[in-house]
């Protein structure tokens, strides 16, 4: 994730290593051979997934990565006990394309609510 978005790596890489194998934590992961190019998490809990985390990087961007990683994790919180299926990105603007809502949206999700969300920017400090 903190490759697709150019975060650096030490904070970000600690954290997403540190829920793995925790309860309820299921991380997901698409490769090109050796190379992992995309990833997304579920949280489960009760009859509730979270899903979060979703990047690929930018040369295996518009090859479905993200379809199949929500499709992946869909299928897993079935069998988990989820009936509700929840995530969050952030709202396509005018000049700032994203993709991730159109996937979700084409995979059966509905926007619900917008909200304001932090936004990364590299080499602000």
């Amino acid at each position: 994730m903190t490759r697709a978005f150019d975060m650096p790596e030490e904070h970000p890489g600690d954290m997403t290593a540190a829920s793995v194998g925790r309860a309820g934590r299921h991380p997901f992961g698409v490769w090109d051979g050796t190379d992992l190019v995309a990833v997304g998490t579920m949280y489960t809990r009760g009859e509730t997934a979270q899903f979060s985390g979703g990047a690929t990087v930018p040369p295996a961007r518009g090859g479905g990565a993200q379809s199949a990683l929500l499709a992946a994790r869909a299928r897993q919180a079935d069998p988990a006990g989820c009936r509700w299926l929840v995530a969050e990105t952030g709202v396509e603007r005018p000049g700032a394309p994203n993709s991730s809502p159109h996937n979700m949206l084409r995979i059966g999700f509905q926007v619900l609510y917008e909200r304001r969300n932090l936004t990364w920017h590299p080499g602000n400090g």
